[in-house]
């Protein structure tokens, strides 16, 4: 496995996202032009997808390329999500971070940030003012309660 060691432009990330979103939501894969899935492919952050009884199916994530935008990215870990609680790559698409809120528990540092795509509360330990990806550890994921059609 060939780990990545050059730069990843926007469009190699905006790739790669839709990859994950694929994969996370159990959707369609979505197309990807050549020349990306080539170098992406080279650098072994994704594969060609197989599907049974076909030839190809296009291309998928591989756990190379799941954990460079995990490096990257700081994704919501409610099943089916893809949100992005904090970014450390900017790409040109909008969107606040969700504000951090710090609290202590059983003489724990804990944070949580609340999911903008699916209302989850992601529950973090991480240093003391954390900056960087590698400074956020999840501890718990709190999925908002399904409301009654009643409601």
């Amino acid at each position: 496995m060939q780990m990545p060691n050059a730069h990843l432009t926007d469009d190699d990330l905006r790739s790669l996202r839709a990859l994950r979103t694929t994969r996370v939501r159990g959707a369609p894969t979505p197309s990807v032009p050549v020349k990306i899935a080539g170098r992406l492919g080279g650098l072994g952050l994704m594969r060609p997808q197989v599907i049974p009884g076909m030839l190809t199916g296009g291309m998928e994530i591989t756990e190379s390329g799941m954990a460079e935008l995990d490096r990257l990215f700081l994704f919501c870990r409610a099943t089916g999500c893809d949100g992005i609680l904090r970014r450390w790559a900017l790409l040109d698409e909008p969107g606040p971070h969700p504000q951090l809120t710090e609290f202590r528990a059983n003489g724990r540092r804990l944070y949580t940030l609340k999911c903008s795509r699916c209302g989850s509360i992601n529950r973090l330990t991480a240093k003391s003012h954390p900056r960087h990806r590698s400074d956020y550890v999840f501890d718990k994921v709190i999925t908002p309660e399904p409301r009654s059609q009643n409601d």
